[in-house]
């Protein structure tokens, strides 16, 4: 119960109780800032709310951290985790940052209160146009938005594909891509695409007639290549894959697919991804975009094609570091209330968590390691 005079009001709780004090003292009370701005009434009483988000937040940390130094670090910005650079570098100091509050801070999460900012990685400018784009894959997007833009993609049997349904090809050849990153580096990728779209990783096909295998994929190869290119043959190796080879300016090329690779999951994705897109690269077609006509021997030959054609007349910058920008760039990609990106950072699984964070950030290797080579192969994108 509080008592004014004569004027006597009971409340419910703490809340309640701080609600009516904070009325009664901003009335008539006016906060006048360092360079000489004051506030007061509705403002003041937004600020003061503020405070008390602000007080809350500094109560979740443990009672070993002096609050006044958590207050002030926080006006300097240094707990805002996720304000990192946007490359791999920034990854690393976020990954350092996490562990820290999850295992030092774990308050912090459970109450909702700790966040990644979501910086741009890079910036495109058309003309006077600019725009922010948070990754590769939001840069690939863009890319392909205008590179689809007044394209044809004109087949061997005179089918023209163009718009929204040639921006579905290129997604296609995108989702190809991402499963042909997936084998080892020491395969040829241009002789993997060509073998998956000959049917090469079809179900059962190597464990059948290999030689058949062989011969259609050495047929695919030179369906693809230029006239004074052709002559591939092949062949069965002893380990039941297949080698291809052919002679180029007298100098004998040589292409081996072993039989692990033709038995592989990663081929099982692969035929099973080519397989809707077999009649479109059934033979070289031809990409035109105004002036421009390029041959498309395969789903990858068209994403580069349309990616360079994205980036004609556009100018790129990709930021390294926050310290690449200007305050004004800052402040509009990162850090304004009003245009921010914000990723809230929860734990739905407390002991799975704990599992990841023992693995990678432990002091024994082996789990580590362990992790690393069993997940080598899902990495999508390798920023060295």
């Amino acid at each position: 119960k509080v008592a004014r005079g004569k004027s006597e009001v009971y409340l419910k709780d703490q809340a309640a109780l701080e609600d009516y004090l904070v009325q009664m003292g901003v009335d008539g009370a006016m906060l006048r800032l360092g360079n000489g701005e004051d506030i007061s009434g509705a403002d003041l009483a937004r600020v003061v709310e503020e405070a008390r988000v602000v007080r809350r937040i500094l109560q979740a940390f443990p009672t070993q951290y002096p609050a006044h130094i958590l207050e002030q670090s926080a006006i300097a910005g240094a707990l805002m985790a996720g304000r990192v650079d946007a490359d791999v570098d920034g990854a690393h100091i976020r990954t350092l940052l996490l562990t820290f509050f999850f295992r030092q801070m774990p308050a912090l999460i459970e109450g909702g209160y700790l966040y990644i900012a979501q910086p741009p990685l890079y910036k495109v400018a058309r003309g006077k146009s600019e725009v922010y784009l948070k990754d590769q894959a939001a840069l690939e997007d863009y890319l392909i938005q205008m590179g689809v833009d007044g394209a044809v993609l004109r087949l061997s049997t005179g089918e023209e594909i163009a718009g929204a349904d040639l921006a579905r090809v290129v997604e296609a050849a995108r989702q190809f891509r991402r499963v042909l990153d997936a084998f080892p580096t020491h395969y040829p990728r241009g002789i993997l695409e060509q073998a998956a779209l000959a049917g090469a990783f079809d179900a059962g096909r190597a464990d059948g007639d290999l030689q058949q295998v062989a011969d259609t994929v050495a047929r695919r190869l030179d369906n693809v290549a230029l006239e004074y290119e052709k002559g591939w043959t092949g062949r069965i190796t002893q380990d039941h894959g297949i080698r291809l080879s052919r002679v180029l300016r007298g100098v004998e090329e040589l292409r081996t697919l072993d039989g692990a690779v033709l038995r592989s999951g990663e081929a099982r994705r692969l035929s099973q991804t080519s397989q809707p897109m077999r009649d479109t690269y059934a033979n070289p077609s031809r990409l035109v975009r105004k002036d421009r006509d390029q041959v498309i021997q395969g789903p990858i030959d068209l994403l580069k094609a349309i990616l360079a054609e994205g980036e004609k007349g556009l100018s790129l910058q990709r930021y390294k570091g926050l310290g690449e920008m200007n305050p004004e760039q800052l402040w509009e990609t990162t850090l304004d209330p009003e245009a921010r990106t914000l990723l809230q950072v929860t734990v739905d699984d407390l002991a799975e968590a704990d599992d990841i964070f023992t693995k990678l950030m432990g002091d024994v290797v082996e789990p580590r390691r362990e992790f690393i080579q069993a997940n080598a192969l899902n990495v999508q994108h390798l920023d060295t």
